[in-house]
């Protein structure tokens, strides 16, 4: 996650940026590894929902199956304390929900080499 500025990026989870010395390094790779369905998915997507509803950019490497782009929104929805049925698409995506999500860009990478090749064309 990258965002103008100086020092880390929060998670918006206290206890995770106190342990990482204030939350994750601007314009790092930063690599989350561990058992299947400990979290992994949801904690990706809830740093950069609230990220991207700072005003950050986020390049989001998705190794899974089909990005889970509902889940991305309403935790959006969420950082930016809206309801989340607005997230849901009953009745559109508020203005700041549309920006924040158009701040996340999702390359799937189904292993190493995919990785550092969509990371490359990011960056090109």
């Amino acid at each position: 996650m990258a965002q103008a500025g100086k020092g880390p990026t929060s998670l918006s989870l206290p206890r995770l940026d106190a342990l990482l010395s204030g939350g994750l390094r601007r314009a790092t790779l930063t690599e989350l590894v561990g058992a299947p369905s400990t979290g992994k998915t949801t904690l990706c997507l809830a740093a950069a929902a609230a990220a991207a509803a700072r005003g950050a950019t986020v390049f989001f490497l998705h190794t899974g199956a089909a990005f889970p782009a509902p889940r991305l929104a309403a935790l959006a929805a969420a950082a930016l304390g809206e309801p989340p049925q607005r997230a849901g698409g009953g009745g559109g995506l508020s203005p700041a929900l549309e920006a924040a999500l158009e701040r996340v860009t999702v390359a799937p990478a189904a292993d190493a080499r995919s990785a550092v090749a969509a990371l490359d064309a990011h960056l090109a």
